[in-house]
């Protein structure tokens, strides 16, 4: 299962990299157990993280 730290630490790297490629950030943010979606309105667009467990 993923930890609430891997949840923000993966949104975070997703906000940099939005903001370094001059994109807007997403218009709402869901955390769910194993990954975080990424939601625009504007152009309906979804992008879905998953946040599998590492190996070891």
């Amino acid at each position: 299962m993923a930890t609430v730290d891997r949840h923000a630490a993966a949104e975070s790297h997703m906000r940099r990299l939005l903001e370094s490629e001059g994109l807007p950030p997403p218009d709402e943010v869901e955390h769910r157990e194993t990954e975080i979606v990424l939601l625009w309105n504007g152009p309906e667009v979804a992008v879905v993280i998953e946040l599998d467990e590492l190996p070891g």
